[in-house]
């Protein structure tokens, strides 16, 4: 009897358990403790034109680094897809330390330079009377502008808390494209004959093509302003810095003692931009 009443008690409590855990009630904790489900959500993309002014440095340069004045112009075809212009102009450059370290020991006050030195760090004479001496700087190259087309993904969007209760919406995205850049080179030069007489350190512009990605982060203070962060990357060929850097491939010399295209290196060139974002029309749609 006694078996019996304990196998009866304890059946009991096992039917018992599951409607104890279905009647717990689960605690939210935090900024969004007691906030209703998401309805109608704020589409910030869809269908709108985001018009976005972003000065753009460039960092991880060799000798010079830059700051750019540019644009981006895209139309959201959805709210995470979008297609969009890119374009930024060089309005500022300064050298690294890099730089002033070539500047101040590639030089010799005195002694002689051979032909090669003089190629890559023209100097003028010796004594300094007939010639003067060229900075190194003046030979780096430079970017002079940008611009391309891209195609851009946002898919992660949500908010992000401020201060208190405040909160903005954010979405992050990747993007994909091609760009033209004008850059600024050491144009192509022989090697001197006489080692008293400079090397030229004339440059040239020229167009090259490359391939752009990157990634970054729209935040939304308004229905029709906001902010954003954007990581970009430019892989190219270009002579940074001026020098005779060919050759090295089998049964080539190094050097070659010119100057010329075969001394354009790849670089993997990367540039950080924050922008105001202003989008049109002004109104976003709701998502009901």
């Amino acid at each position: 009897m006694g078996s019996q009443t304990r196998n009866g008690l304890l059946a009991l409590a096992l039917l018992a358990l599951p409607s104890a855990a279905g009647a717990q009630e689960v605690q939210l904790t935090g900024p969004l403790a007691g906030a209703p489900a998401i309805k109608r959500l704020v589409l910030h993309r869809a269908g709108r034109l985001h018009l976005t002014v972003m000065p753009t440095f460039t960092f991880g340069d060799e000798y010079v680094r830059h700051l750019l004045a540019g644009a981006r112009v895209e139309y959201n075809l959805l709210d995470f897809l979008a297609i969009g212009l890119w374009g930024s102009y060089g309005v500022y450059t300064v050298e690294n330390g890099l730089s002033d370290e070539v500047q101040n020991k590639a030089y010799a006050n005195e002694g002689s330079q051979d032909y090669n030195q003089n190629l890559n760090f023209p100097y003028g004479d010796n004594s300094g009377d007939f010639y003067g001496r060229p900075r190194f700087p003046d030979q780096l190259g430079r970017i002079q502008w940008v611009g391309g087309a891209q195609l851009t993904l946002a898919p992660l969007r949500g908010k992000v808390g401020l201060v208190g209760k405040a909160f903005v919406d954010v979405d992050v995205f990747g993007f994909v494209g091609a760009a033209a850049v004008g850059v600024q080179e050491r144009a192509n030069t022989e090697r001197p004959t006489n080692e008293d007489n400079p090397a030229s350190i004339a440059t040239a512009s020229r167009t090259t093509f490359a391939p752009m990605f990157g990634a970054g982060i729209n935040m939304y203070f308004n229905n029709f302003i906001g902010m954003t962060m954007e990581y970009r990357a430019l892989p190219f060929s270009w002579n940074r810095s001026g020098t005779d850097e060919c050759c090295t491939d089998e049964g080539e010399a190094f050097p070659d003692h010119k100057i010329d295209d075969q001394d354009r290196q790849l670089s993997f060139n990367q540039m950080f931009s924050v922008g105001v974002i202003f989008a049109l029309p002004t109104t976003p749609t709701i998502d009901e």
